[in-house]
């Protein structure tokens, strides 16, 4: 259940000491959203105790232009650039007697989605990624699951797990291509206007007691398609 928060500033009243001011009330301030998806929210309820005024917003991601707030409604809407994990906006609701600050977040979560991509074989410290050749599919599931299909080679399948710490994705999988029971990817999810990609280390043996790839074999580098 969502739960309402009123947040007023003003001047207190000589006669009766209570608070004037404006209040603003969104039916949520942290808000649920799914990873590569579009968003908005209803207006706020607002009492401008007088004039109506407008909103504004000096946050990062509103200065991107990932997230836009409407001057005169309040309205919240974002792209599916949205970073995984938790943004905050800090929202400024001012006329020319009041104003208040209000605090939303966006939490930002990966359940599921189809990359495109490929392996190699570069352990270096600085690996090559423009090296890689694009034969994979990876198709994460809501469930925790996920397949590994190369369109080109019917032959091949794939199947493993993932799980996900914000924008971090850890898998364990198996292929036709090897016997090896424990492979393993390590990687992040970001996003940007340029679009969105899953880049990091895969390799054998399983993870180490830090969550990384315990026998590095390369790298791999996919991308939303």
């Amino acid at each position: 259940m969502a739960i309402l928060l009123i947040f007023t500033i003003g001047a207190c009243s000589n006669d009766d000491d209570t608070i004037t001011g404006i209040s603003v009330t969104y039916a949520e301030t942290k808000i649920e959203n799914t990873f590569f998806e579009e968003g908005v929210t209803s207006p706020p309820v607002v009492d401008w105790k007088g004039e109506e005024g407008t909103f504004s917003s000096s946050s990062e991601i509103v200065a991107s232009g990932d997230v836009k707030i409407d001057e005169n409604t309040g309205v919240i809407s974002w792209n599916r650039n949205m970073p995984l994990g938790e943004v905050e906006i800090d929202i400024e609701v001012a006329n020319s007697t009041y104003k208040t600050m209000v605090k939303i977040i966006i939490n930002t979560v990966f359940k599921e989605g189809v990359f495109v991509g490929g392996y190699n074989n570069d352990t270096s410290n600085e690996p090559d990624y423009s090296n890689i050749n694009i034969d994979y599919y990876i198709h994460f599931f809501d469930d925790g699951t996920l397949t590994l299909s190369k369109p080109n080679y019917p032959s091949f399948s794939g199947i493993g797990t993932w799980q996900s710490d914000g924008p971090n994705i850890s898998i364990r999988y198996k292929t036709t291509e090897s016997t090896s029971e424990g492979l393993v990817m390590v990687g992040v999810i970001t996003s940007a206007s340029s679009g969105t990609s899953f880049k990091g280390v895969w390799g054998d043996g399983g993870f180490d007691n830090g969550g990384n790839v315990k026998i590095p074999k390369g790298v791999f580098s996919f991308y939303v398609t």
